[in-house]
């Protein structure tokens, strides 16, 4: 029942979710090119001979994976919070909070394999645009071709996992704080509280100013 709810909700949403789907597509991508790039023969023969190169696209493939855990947590949480009243609404109507969760987390899975399908060939595209900038930046005087690898695709399953996970688990604890009431009115509730930090704000301006 909860998967079939979850199916239409996203089929019916997938305006709003439009942009959840794109900005974890594009994320996906993004590791997914570094890594064939990283992985490739001929990149592997380069950082070989060049320990300043492999150390370089080791810390730039760190730095994307913590952005990107950031970002797709940062589009969870906000796309949950514009549909929290819809979701208040199902527990007035009899489901259970649990039963809220469950659907949350099934219609992110759901939204989260079409991305990752999406993006091994999005991701595979990018990646002969990033081996050409690497080609261009280091003076090569041929073209890398990067070609599909297991490697790759096994290293995006568990990034895909371990960020999923980490994201999921984030927003079930979030889920487990709230009341009906809090789902209902979260709108006003994040009101009030840009307007106290508005007002937090505007005394620290001001005593900034008398101080100066």
């Amino acid at each position: 029942m909860l998967g079939k709810l979850a199916y239409r909700n996203t089929k019916r949403n997938i305006k709003d979710y439009l942009i959840y789907l794109i900005t974890v597509t594009a994320s996906f991508s993004l590791i997914f090119a570094f890594n064939l790039v990283a992985n490739s023969d001929e990149i592997v023969k380069l950082c070989s001979s060049m320990d300043a190169f492999k150390n370089s696209l080791f810390a730039v493939n760190i730095l994307i994976i913590f952005v990107i855990c950031f970002l797709i947590n940062y589009t969870t949480k906000f796309m949950f919070e514009k549909r929290s009243k819809e979701l208040g609404t199902y527990m007035l109507l009899g489901i259970k909070k649990k039963e809220i969760a469950h659907l949350v987390v099934i219609e992110n899975i759901l939204l989260g394999i079409l991305a990752f399908v999406l993006a091994i060939p999005i991701g595979f595209l990018f990646s002969q645009f990033v081996s050409l900038v690497i080609v261009n930046l280091l003076g090569i005087p041929k073209t890398l071709f990067i070609s599909l690898n297991f490697v790759s695709i096994g290293l995006l399953i568990i990034y895909f996992l371990t960020i999923y996970v980490l994201v999921l688990l984030n927003l079930l604890r979030r889920i487990s704080k709230m009341t009906i009431r809090d789902f209902l009115y979260f709108d006003k509730q994040n009101e009030k509280k840009m307007f106290r930090d508005s007002k937090k704000r505007n005394v620290i301006f001001v005593l900034s100013i008398i101080l100066g």
